[in-house]
């Protein structure tokens, strides 16, 4: 409950496959939805995707069986229309496809799938999480891609929207025109204004907990770093404390000290208080 105490735990399956999870959504009947890996059909492991009630018991369950191939799910997520969508990473036996999204029925029927393979300069993208919206979806991601004029590549943050049938609107390569080195890490956010919100590592100097934000038409607008001179830095998910306030908890080393704090900032990453 909201004091910590446990209201009901549950096990999931017999202990005789692995599963492990790495994302969960609340749905609107009170229940939630998660995904990760299971090796029921394949030892390399595959993408899962349970849908529990409020009590906790399993409403249904799918696996995608891809053999051979070392997937899992990243995020999954309701949508108004009562579906589900599914973020998946290496889920094709094609290697150059290793970013999917997968939609589900109510029943946990598949929809359909998609595939986002990488333009000719990118490679090694691996997605992080995914925001969803009624007429949209927002992949985030990192990969590898080179400054201007050079060969190679550095860590960058990646974004993929799409619309609700999972074909692309628009993909960003976030620092391909600002210089910003980096990987996200938590869900994307959404302003009112419609520009979007992300929390990442800025590593062109060292790895410091930085503020990304970015157009609704996919324009790179602003990085701030959140916590300067921190090196290495760390940081938690970000949300908004109101239309013009954002939150976040940031660590790092400065001075060979190890410092932590909560930070409220404006939508520019500047702090205005922590704690």
């Amino acid at each position: 409950d909201v004091n910590g105490s446990l209201i009901w735990e549950k096990m999931v399956g017999s202990g005789q496959y692995l599963n492990t999870f790495t994302g969960v959504d609340e749905t609107p009947d009170g229940g939630f939805v998660v995904t990760g890996q299971c090796n029921k059909f394949d030892s390399y492991g595959d993408p899962i995707a349970i849908k529990f009630n409020s009590c906790g018991e399993v409403d249904w369950c799918t696996i995608i069986n891809t053999p051979g191939d070392g997937d899992h799910g990243r995020a999954i997520g309701w949508t108004q229309e009562n579906n589900y969508i599914m973020l998946t990473m290496y889920s094709d036996p094609n290697p150059v496809n290793r970013i999917q999204l997968f939609k589900f029925d109510q029943a946990g029927g598949l929809i359909w799938r998609q595939n986002y393979p990488p333009d000719s300069l990118m490679f090694a993208e691996d997605s992080k999480n995914l925001f969803i919206d009624s007429s949209f979806y927002l992949i985030s991601a990192n990969c590898y891609y080179p400054d201007q004029g050079q060969t190679g590549g550095y860590e960058r943050p990646y974004y993929i929207k799409t619309d609700t049938a999972g074909n692309i609107i628009w993909r960003l390569v976030y620092g391909k025109e600002n210089g910003f080195h980096g990987f996200p890490f938590f869900q994307p956010l959404k302003s009112q204004s419609g520009y979007f919100y992300d929390i990442g590592w800025h590593s062109n100097q060292c790895d410091t907990p930085a503020l990304i934000k970015f157009s609704a038409t996919g324009e790179e607008s602003y990085f701030q770093d959140l916590f300067p001179g921190a090196c290495p830095g760390g940081h938690g998910a970000l949300n908004f404390f109101n239309d013009t306030t954002l939150v976040v908890f940031v660590g790092g080393t400065v001075g060979g000290m190890l410092y932590s704090k909560w930070i409220k900032t404006d939508t520019l990453g500047i702090e205005n208080q922590s704690v």
